[in-house]
């Protein structure tokens, strides 16, 4: 009777103790799964994931509104528990407050500097419909320890002191693509750049290469470009980038100049087409529209039948193929305009190190503009939509 009692009171206590954690915890991961190397820049090496309380929807809500990312930043002891979040946005707080039991819930393998475990900031995007729907959190680390958002890595930096390496300007340059070369994936060129404290390139690499054409003068005019240097804690330090050059087949040779004014009007293949990154973790490029698109479409009679943003979720596969799911809206006719333009257009992959395309998954949005005008765009290419806030029109 003794031990059936003890077994009792072992029992009744493991079911306070979950009960006070907010439930049972689920890996996030199989202990099955082979954990990539931990990835550690300048000393620092991010929190990631490990385990979390599941999400319970709130299905008195209706989930229809169009979703959205919200950018947090999530304080997380050196115990890897999260103490805090915060938002830059007043208008995201309504989130922020519904879904902080469940962010708070998330337990991390925590923050280290120097290998020692630290109390830290993460830069994270929930992706979230109404209030009440199941939330996305986009980490900077996979659990498994991938970097599978390389722009929140870097942010994430900058938050702790590191100002990591910028291309100011760039020249002109010149490539040329043979017929065969025009609509397959397109050939990236990554030079290793050695920066000194003032910003001056005093040394350069080719590294990699999926076509060998035109190596020296692209390797020439990185000698020209102006950059800025690596910064820890206000203080320049000499580092090592790299430098990306994406050979889309839409850019006109010789290339635009890139920096300030002349870019002004550009396309969006000749502003991303010249990346200068800290590392080369995670995917270098994401998916980007083979042709001309600007975005803005004529519909007629489409104007005044809905007004509200509409999204869907768009998943990019290897190929450059796209397939559209988790359309917001019931409304016929802008559901036949996304899926007629996803179906229709055609991307360029995301691309890893080796040049090879990658999935991607995204948001695309639709809005009416003016009279028989809609603009779709997509939320990883807001940055080259002029006169366009992503953010502003996602919570109209």
């Amino acid at each position: 009777m003794k031990r059936e009692a003890l077994v009792l009171v072992i029992l009744v206590w493991s079911l306070v103790l979950i009960a006070g954690c907010g439930g049972p915890r689920r890996a996030l991961i199989e202990e099955s799964t082979q954990l990539y190397p931990r990835p550690s820049h300048y000393g620092l090496s991010l929190p990631y994931p490990v385990s979390e309380v599941p999400f319970v929807v709130d299905t008195s809500l209706k989930a229809g509104q169009a979703e959205r990312l919200i950018p947090l930043s999530l304080q997380i002891d050196s115990e890897g528990r999260v103490v805090g979040i915060t938002s830059g946005s007043p208008d995201d707080s309504r989130y922020v407050s519904y879904y902080a039991p469940y962010l708070e819930s998330l337990r991390f393998k925590p923050g280290l500097r120097e290998g020692v475990p630290a109390a830290m900031a993460l830069s994270v995007d929930l992706q979230v419909g109404a209030v009440g729907s199941e939330p996305i959190v986009r980490f900077p680390v996979d659990p498994n320890r991938a970097v599978t958002r390389p722009d929140l890595y870097w942010q994430a930096f900058a938050e702790h002191g590191i100002e990591t390496p910028s291309l100011i300007s760039f020249p002109s340059y010149d490539y040329r693509f043979g017929d065969s070369q025009r609509w397959r994936r397109y050939p990236i060129k990554i030079y290793k750049v050695d920066l000194d404290t003032a910003g001056q390139v005093t040394a350069t690499e080719l590294v990699r290469a999926s076509s060998p054409e035109y190596n020296d003068q692209i390797q020439s005019a990185i000698l020209w470009g102006r950059y800025s240097p690596l910064r820890l804690d206000g203080r320049a330090v000499a580092s090592i980038s790299y430098l990306v050059v994406s050979l889309y087949p839409t850019v006109k040779y010789p290339s635009r100049p890139l920096g300030g004014e002349v870019t002004d009007g550009a396309t969006i293949w000749d502003k991303s087409r010249v990346r200068l990154l800290p590392d080369t973790i995670g995917l270098l490029a994401g998916p980007i529209p083979k042709r001309d698109w600007s975005g803005e479409i004529l519909v007629p009679f489409y104007q005044g039948i809905i007004t509200d943003l509409v999204s869907a979720r768009l998943a990019v596969d290897s190929s450059g193929a796209s397939r559209l799911t988790n359309i917001s809206t019931d409304f016929y006719r802008a559901r036949s305009i996304l899926n007629m333009r996803s179906h229709n257009l055609r991307f360029f992959p995301a691309v890893d190190y080796y040049g090879i395309g990658q999935p991607y998954d995204g948001l695309v949005y639709l809005r009416n503009l003016s009279e028989s005008n809609v603009r779709i765009w997509f939320d990883w290419l807001g940055d080259f939509y002029p006169g366009l806030n992503l953010q502003d029109t996602a919570g109209q």
